[in-house]
């Protein structure tokens, strides 16, 4: 956290704890929550291809970056032995976890910075020293201190649907890719819109993340 810490110093308006503590905390649930979608991937993963557990979670997880995940899991869909329906709502939820996996790169790769008004952002770092057109461009996709609670909570939601299909498998329960439709539906295109209401049956430990 160090690094962190002295490149916002280093800002035009100085950093103090309060609003670095913050910051790090909200920045800490979005990037937990996306850990967690990874986690019910790589269970949906072995539910779909009937792989042995043990064997499928270090298959899934022997790829280096999420697109690689992302390929393997499309192309094991293709062949696996399970139904039309399971089939589609695995593309479904796959299909989601690619369109958040943009905001999840950002969290990663952007660089904490100040605004003119004191507000912490992560902003793309190539906007560094360049054009005040790339740099208001870059700007505008920011992702701000209070965005990263929306982005965090989103993120637990599709794992919690994610979680719920698994358990529907498990227990052999008949799918309904209309369901899931539903549920993905309502959450937004893009993780920073706004804050989805969790669906039913969520894991306590993804609620405790969810609250404030």
């Amino acid at each position: 956290m160090s690094g962190l810490w002295v490149f916002v110093m280093i800002g035009l308006v100085p950093a103090n704890e309060e609003t670095r503590d913050e910051f790090l905390r909200r920045y800490g649930r979005a990037t937990a929550a996306w850990a967690t979608i990874e986690r019910e991937l790589s269970t949906l993963f072995w539910l779909v291809t009937q792989i042995k557990p043990a064997m499928a979670i270090k298959i899934f997880y022997s790829a280096r970056s999420f697109k690689e995940r992302a390929d393997m899991f499309k192309a094991a869909i293709v062949a696996a032995d399970v139904s039309d329906d399971v089939k589609t709502i695995s593309r479904l939820l796959l299909s989601k976890t690619i369109k958040y996996n943009e905001c999840r790169k950002a969290l990663e790769h952007d660089i904490p910075n100040f605004d003119d008004m004191g507000t912490l952002l992560l902003v793309e770092g190539n906007a560094q020293v360049q054009s005040d057109e790339i740099k208001i461009r870059a700007t505008n996709k920011r992702i701000n201190t209070s965005q990263l609670n929306i982005v965090a909570n989103n993120f637990h939601t599709l794992a919690t649907i994610i979680f719920n299909f698994c358990t529907d498998m498990l227990l052999n329960k008949a799918p309904s890719p209309d369901k899931f439709r539903e549920q993905l539906l309502q959450l937004p295109a893009d993780a920073r819109s706004k804050d989805p209401r969790p669906p039913a049956g969520q894991p306590k430990n993804q609620a405790r993340a969810s609250e404030g």
